[in-house]
């Protein structure tokens, strides 16, 4: 399901491209310029690229992968060679000593 504005911008996006896309972006930028050439040389490519420059910009699909974002922000990825901890622990405890005194992981091959 797309947000109201999204559908308003698939509309705009079948009748005119160019003003979709420049109302999509905000900006006269490198999207408006593909999407009017597009446009100009045939309509229809111009139609389907203002629907997947709608697509991409559309605040729903932001707020969701700022959402995957922030769910995945806290975790880290660890290399074959080591396992790292969730969470470093406190300086002052006896597995911080150990983290801290463990040997370098072997370098890679």
């Amino acid at each position: 399901m797309c947000s109201p504005r999204a559908f308003g911008l698939y509309i705009a996006a079948v009748i005119l491209p160019p003003a979709a896309v420049l109302i999509a972006t905000d900006r006269f930028g490198a999207d408006f310029w593909i999407n009017f050439l597009l446009t100009i040389l045939a309509w229809i490519p111009g139609i389907f690229h203002a629907c997947w420059v709608v697509a991409t910009k559309d605040d729903e699909a932001r707020a969701a992968l700022q959402h995957l974002q922030d769910q995945t922000a806290p975790y880290r990825v660890a290399t074959p060679y080591e396992r790292l901890p969730a969470t470093m622990p406190s300086s002052s405890s006896k597995a911080y000593e150990e983290y801290a005194s463990a040997p370098p992981p072997p370098p890679p091959v």
